[in-house]
């Protein structure tokens, strides 16, 4: 295998030991984990009333596609009416907005005795998370953040039981034999630099339905997308956010 072992001494402080180790690159490396990832369909249960209290939520397709019922409000003020009135099983909320912000939202609803133990998960790009108070919410995420940040959240302070695409044992057959990532333009005829920088663009604002309404347009366009478009979309739909990420970006 080769490599080096070294050790750097101190008296009275204590050694300090390393080792370079020179390995063979593995060019076709699988991650199997990733590959036997089972597919989210929906919950077990009756349908969970979900608040978003956002003026810009790039995420609603995530929860709308799972059976969730969705309200949603466009400032703090909004949602605290909605809360009231529709009584939702867990609120997702922005932290900077117009009319009434997140953190005046938040202590109104931990005051109201009604609404004590109503899970509020927050979520923020501009605010950092040791400016949120620690009191009154029970989660937060930086945006961007992935579709699987989310869902796992939702699924513990929901008590949620997700029901899997069933698999069928027969193979998967690929469009096109794609080895590496690497290899993927060489493969596939991708989208344009404009094209695929709209894609990214969607991508990284963690709006899936948007990618995939942008890359069927495109396809319809120009038929010679199919095989990009399917290995897309197969991806979209897995919520593999960072897969996608990563085939936009080799045609940017």
């Amino acid at each position: 295998m080769g490599g080096d072992l070294q050790i750097e001494s101190t008296l009275g402080q204590g050694s300090h030991f390393w080792f370079d180790l020179h390995l063979p690159e593995i060019p076709h490396w699988v991650e199997q984990h990733e590959a036997q990832q089972k597919v989210i369909t929906g919950y077990q249960g009756p349908p969970r009333h979900l608040l978003v209290v956002d003026d810009h939520w790039e995420n609603r397709a995530i929860i709308r596609d799972l059976c969730f019922e969705v309200t949603e409000a466009q400032h703090g003020q909004e949602g605290l009416e909605q809360i009231r009135a529709r009584r939702p099983d867990l609120v997702i909320t922005d932290l900077v907005m117009p009319v009434m912000d997140g953190f005046e939202l938040i202590r109104q609803v931990r005051n109201s005795l009604d609404f004590q133990e109503l899970p509020i998960l927050v979520f923020s790009a501009s605010v950092l998370e040791e400016e949120v108070p620690k009191a009154g919410y029970q989660a937060f995420l930086s945006k961007p953040f992935q579709a699987d940040q989310l869902l796992e959240l939702l699924r513990v302070h929901l008590g949620l039981t997700w029901n899997y695409e069933t698999s069928s044992p027969a193979p998967i057959v690929s469009i096109a034999p794609i080895p590496t990532t690497e290899k993927l333009p060489e493969i596939l005829v991708g989208p344009s630099p404009e094209q695929a920088a709209i894609l990214n663009r969607l991508a990284m604002m963690g709006d899936i339905s948007g990618v995939v309404e942008a890359v069927t347009n495109f396809h319809q366009d120009n038929p010679q997308l199919e095989g990009f478009t399917q290995h897309l979309n197969s991806l979209a739909k897995e919520y593999e956010m960072n897969k996608m990420e990563d085939l936009i970006k080799q045609f940017l």
